[in-house]
């Protein structure tokens, strides 16, 4: 069994994410169309079809929603050159358990809550842990530096780069050897003479490309600034 690698956190924009929002991003993403009824773990379900509005956009869906909690209970995703399949089995709703079952009991023994907080670092003092070059951006869209974090994992790196404007937050991450997670509904973009990715997600976009470090810019800014923040990184 392989250790999953620990993850920065992820920027407030994200905080809130909920079911409902998830639900929001698909009706403006995808065209849904009810195609029929099904059972799925002996549950009566809803069948919808889900169609990407634009071309770019890769991944069709198929969805089982639960028709009392609606809560999807099968999801196919195709990618084209492969479908993934995600299935709920023996799904029980309010069983009325009561808290006490996950209470943990056993003599000598206590429970210690630790909240994980990354240590808050000038850009000088995340060079000095990490063995690439932090490339620091000329242009900012007004956004002000607040503090760098830096993760490392098995040999790995990574450095985030916070900045904040009135209450919204720009973050850069840099890293060599960290596999980022996929993009599939990604535009192709320009920064120079280099090629980019960007995409949307719950209304953050984010930019990705490659100047000897991986770099992933997010934020709630438009294409045109994140763009002009890439340049200015090269």
């Amino acid at each position: 069994v392989r250790q999953a690698e620990p993850q920065p956190p992820l920027p407030k924009e994200y905080a809130s994410l909920f079911y409902g929002k998830i639900v929001k991003d698909m009706l403006d993403r995808y065209k849904i169309k009810l195609i029929g009824g099904e059972k799925v773990a002996s549950r009566d379900c809803y069948v919808i079809e889900a169609i990407p509005k634009k071309e770019k956009f890769i991944v069709e869906q198929k969805l089982w929603i639960d028709k009392e909690f609606w809560y999807p209970l099968r999801i196919e995703r195709n990618y084209g050159e492969f479908k993934s399949i995600l299935e709920y089995k023996d799904v029980k709703f309010n069983t009325g358990m009561s808290d006490a079952e996950f209470e943990f009991k056993s003599e000598g023994a206590k429970i210690v809550e630790r909240e994980f907080k990354a240590e808050k670092l000038t850009i000088e003092e995340a060079q000095q842990r990490v063995n690439f070059t932090i490339i620091k951006p000329e242009y900012t869209a007004g956004y002000e530096f607040s503090h760098a974090t830096v993760f490392k994992s098995d040999g790995k790196e990574k450095v985030m780069l916070y900045y904040k404007k009135d209450d919204q937050t720009l973050v850069i991450g840099e890293s060599v050897g960290v596999r980022e997670v996929p993009m599939p509904n990604a535009t192709k973009v320009k920064i120079k003479d280099r090629e980019a990715e960007i995409d949307k997600i719950f209304g953050v976009r984010l930019l990705r490309f490659s100047n000897e470090v991986e770099v992933v810019i997010s934020g709630k800014l438009s294409k045109e600034e994140l763009v002009k923040i890439a340049e200015s990184m090269i």
